[in-house]
């Protein structure tokens, strides 16, 4: 399978990312399909292949797939930053439209905090989008701005790594509006006419499973719902979680 990378300036962040295009036999790909990761975890698991061998996956049924890392994961720099991650997307986004002329159908495909900044991106920047995949999303972030503590979470963002840089969030108060601003469930009903799939394990521990029906319940059709029986948080992993996106994928792309 051919690939590309690139790098993308955005605010003065490195976003790097790459291609994943079909194979030969497909002489033209059926859509583009932009995958938008989590917050990252922390502890790397060896055995995890990545995002880049669902993007395999996605050209094997003849769409190209495009991966990259938000401010502050991987191989990006800058530091992360919920409002960044949306001006990231966006970045992405109208790259890719810019390469392929608008002549393919583009997919959103989110997971977790990459889930919400998908329904936000979506709702503000939806001409170009033909299709929504929101994994694990939470309808809010109660979980960070009150459970956990935005202090306790800061120090755990620089414990990981996704913030480097000595005394940011240099302006603490607009970081944490970052996460109020993108709730999903405030921007969920925006995505209109779009066709969307809400996927979440039924015994997710970072994002209950409420969150999804919250969302379902809001959404406008067409929409799809799959809860998956027995299914945690990370549904990148989870056989049945993917192949419901992709069955989707058939056919509403």
């Amino acid at each position: 399978m051919r690939l590309d990378d690139f790098d993308l300036l955005i605010d003065k962040n490195h976003i790097k990312g790459k291609f994943f295009y079909p194979p030969e036999k497909y002489k033209k790909n059926r859509g583009i399909i932009i995958l938008c990761h989590g917050i990252p975890g922390g502890n790397q698991d060896p055995g995890d292949p990545g995002y880049a061998r669902l993007a395999q996956e996605l050209g094997e049924d003849g769409f190209q797939a495009v991966i990259f890392n938000f401010r502050g994961a991987g191989e990006s720099t800058g530091d992360f930053d919920l409002r960044g991650w949306a001006e990231d997307l966006k970045g992405v986004k109208d790259y890719v439209v810019s390469l392929d002329n608008g002549s393919s159908p583009i997919v959103l495909f989110g997971f977790s905090a990459g889930a919400a900044v998908t329904v936000y991106s979506c709702a503000h920047e939806s001409k170009a989008i033909a299709g929504v995949i929101l994994c694990a999303c939470p309808a809010d972030f109660n979980s960070i701005l009150k459970d956990r503590g935005i202090d306790a979470y800061l120090q755990h963002c620089r414990d990981i790594g996704i913030i480097k840089t000595p005394g940011f969030p240099f302006d603490k108060s607009a970081w944490i509006k970052g996460f109020h601003l993108l709730r999903p469930e405030n921007w969920v009903d925006n995505l209109m006419l779009k066709p969307k799939i809400i996927i979440h394990g039924d015994q997710d521990d970072v994002v209950p499973v409420e969150h999804a029906y919250r969302l379902y319940e809001k959404a406008l059709d067409p929409k799809a719902l799959a809860i998956i029986k027995n299914g945690g948080h990370r549904l990148r992993l989870n056989e049945a979680a993917m192949n419901a996106a992709r069955e989707w994928l058939k056919k509403c792309i």
